[in-house]
């Protein structure tokens, strides 16, 4: 359990960067988790706190959690996670985890996401499951989009270019999935069918 003076914001990343010595030295990992729009606020909270102490905090990490949902189709939370255990004295931080940086460790960390959300939808009663595996590792043939970092109406206005270059990458994506479902309509059932049980046609047109 953290000392309460790490749920200061300021006293904690000072505290952070304070322990490093090297300039070029990570401070943090930040991991962000789509939240599911299908559940309540409340329920989204309670998951995110739920997942975040299992996978992270009883751990040894101390985590910030930050929920944005400025845009209500892409509800999401950023979680800042440290790098270093705290020392047993709860005044600082001491050395660096490396088996946090595991590979292995990653891919259970998004297994575990999927898990939960699973299961909180299940709770609201939902039928929609989530998978945290690839498209390719699924067997459906599409491309994933890229992430454009604002919503999508917002960016074709939107004048920075690295925000341009993310809108023409996830357009191009798009067009070649579409073009790939035109031709087979059945890689749309394919995607959709990993995700519910039913569907409507209007599900079945989005995809």
């Amino acid at each position: 359990r953290a000392p309460a003076w790490m749920k200061d914001r300021e006293k904690l990343w000072n505290a952070v960067e304070k322990a490093e010595t090297r300039k070029d030295a990570q401070l943090a990992r930040e991991i962000q988790l789509a939240l599911p729009k299908e559940v309540s606020a409340s329920r989204q909270v309670e998951m995110l706190r739920e997942y975040v102490r299992e996978n992270f905090v009883d751990r040894g990490m101390v985590a910030d959690l930050a929920v944005h949902r400025d845009n209500p189709e892409n509800p999401h939370a950023h979680v800042t996670l440290t790098m270093r255990e705290i020392n047993k004295d709860g005044n600082g931080f001491g050395a660096k985890n490396r088996d946090w940086n595991s590979k292995d460790r990653l891919l259970a960390w998004r297994e575990n996401w999927a898990q939960s959300v699973n299961k909180h939808l299940a709770l609201e009663g939902h039928e929609l499951r989530v998978d945290h595996r690839s498209y390719q590792e699924q067997g459906i043939r599409i491309e994933p989009t890229s992430k454009i970092g604002t919503r999508l109406e917002n960016a074709q206005t939107d004048g920075r270019q690295n925000i341009q270059e993310r809108l023409a990458e996830h357009l191009e994506t798009a067009r070649r999935n579409g073009e790939r479902i035109f031709k087979d309509p059945s890689i749309a059932l394919d995607a959709i069918t990993h995700q519910q049980a039913t569907f409507s046609k209007s599900e079945v047109g989005r995809w």
